[in-house]
């Protein structure tokens, strides 16, 4: 059966590698590819955010608050509340973020709000974003260290709702009596009592054991990874601190600093010998070092294993797919046309997958096809380095089909975008075999 994507068209035939959702009020069931999903979430909370907001603002403007006016006194409270949700948030993740410098855990990002951020920068060497739609919050430590990570767990994740319900705690005790039945929302601005319900709005949300579909794909709350920590639930817990390792050697990998990325993998799997993911991203580092066959096998080698979840199966078959185009041996040539047919067809949405199958096309010669696959792979990267890649690929297919002008410009491009890309040397030698005089110019 084959699953299609509600937004995109793109099609899947492993059903766990899209997001289903039902339309509002209807009870028909769509699909998502992750990258749709994702937009999809944040235009939903975006809208939600902006009518909270506007709402209140234009009724205000509307009706203005006298004794006889108690609507615009009503939505400025009801102003005053998302305004009071967003300063609680930030003092949840900043609850999360001090029980974890208190217990030595290093903490990678707090972030604030969803899509695209409006400010980043460094804080004790925690990277600090605020997000152009100011709605929920995210803290990631990075646990690199299972001794105790139950209780580490536990007292990171306590210390979110703890925060918030340690300032409704302080609200309260200067808090006049209050009749809560009969709240004059309508008759004046309340502050300090909306201050006290954004809090414990916020503390129950978070404590109530429960996963959610966010951009990011399911999080679980606060207090289910309390249950976690709780019940001892190893799996869970050591899969987090394999996590942590990865996360760590992510923030290396975007830096270019590939051989500590490979070291702090390589520590890892000392530890977690059996994680398929450590494995395939340290096979991933060491490609990007040019050991290329070493890559692989381990690729091979992981791919043959049993019982492995569909997605990461798709991820793998892309990998071994790119790694036979690299070697550059007609002998596999079938092997990597096969897969990244098959992974293409689960995960047509995923840019890494577009680029090796239009690379394999290039391969097989047909370049109009593979050069297609190649601009819609760079359009749907996020970063530098996979645009590059993508780039480097498009140059060869450009060469082969005689237009040196555009083989040029993706170079340029691709140089421009990773100076250290690995496929650059390789895309100068095939370039230079054909005496394009550009490529050896004084620069």
């Amino acid at each position: 059966m084959t699953w299609t994507c509600n937004d995109c068209g793109a099609q899947t035939q492993i059903e766990a590698a899209f997001v289903k959702s039902r339309r509002t009020f209807r009870k028909q069931t769509v699909y998502f590819c992750r990258p749709c999903w994702k937009g999809h979430y944040e235009t939903q909370h975006r809208r939600l955010f902006y009518f909270g907001i506007a709402g209140p603002l234009v009724g205000t403007l509307l009706f203005i608050p006298s004794s006889t006016h108690g609507v615009g006194w009503l939505l400025l409270n009801i102003f005053l509340l998302q305004l009071f949700m967003l300063g609680s948030t930030v003092a949840h993740e900043l609850g999360h973020f001090l029980a974890a410098r208190a217990l030595n855990v290093p903490v990678l990002s707090v972030s604030i709000g969803l899509a695209q951020p409006v400010f980043r920068g460094k804080i004790f060497g925690c990277q600090i974003a605020v997000n152009r739609i100011p709605v929920g919050g995210r803290t990631v430590p990075c646990y690199t260290n299972a001794r105790h990570l139950h209780s580490k767990l536990a007292v990171i994740v306590a210390g979110g709702p703890l925060s918030n319900l340690a300032l409704a705690g302080l609200v309260a005790r200067y808090l006049p009596p209050t009749d809560w039945a009969s709240l004059p929302v309508d008759s004046g601005l309340l502050p300090l009592q909306i201050l006290l319900v954004a809090n414990l709005i916020l503390f129950v949300t978070a404590v109530f054991p429960h996963t959610s579909r966010t951009g990011h794909g399911l999080q679980a709350s606060d207090g289910m990874l309390l249950l976690w920590a709780i019940l001892g639930r190893q799996s869970k817990l050591f899969g987090l601190a394999a996590a942590g390792h990865r996360f760590k050697a992510f923030e290396l990998i975007e830096a270019q600093r590939l051989p500590e990325a490979e070291a702090v993998l390589t520590a890892a799997l000392k530890e977690f010998p059996d994680d398929l993911y450590l494995l395939n991203d340290l096979s991933l580092v060491r490609l990007h070092l040019g050991q290329i066959e070493e890559s692989r096998s381990q690729f091979a080698d992981l791919l043959s294993r049993p019982d492995m979840e569909p997605g990461m199966r798709t991820m793998l078959l892309n990998n071994v797919a790119y790694t036979d185009v690299l070697l550059n041996r007609p002998e596999l040539l079938d092997e990597a046309d096969r897969y990244s047919r098959e992974a293409l067809s689960q995960a047509s949405f995923h840019p890494s997958i577009l680029g090796t199958r239009g690379a394999v096309l290039v391969e097989l010669g047909q370049l109009d096809k593979g050069i297609a696959l190649l601009r819609q792979a760079m359009d749907k990267h996020t970063d530098a380095p996979g645009k590059a890649y993508s780039a480097c690929h498009l140059a060869i297919a450009e060469l082969r089909r005689g237009n040196a002008a555009a083989a040029r410009q993706s170079f340029e491009l691709a140089r421009s975008l990773s100076p250290k890309c690995f496929l650059l040397d390789r895309v100068q030698q095939e370039l230079a075999s054909v005496h394009i005089p550009w490529l050896t110019a004084p620069r």
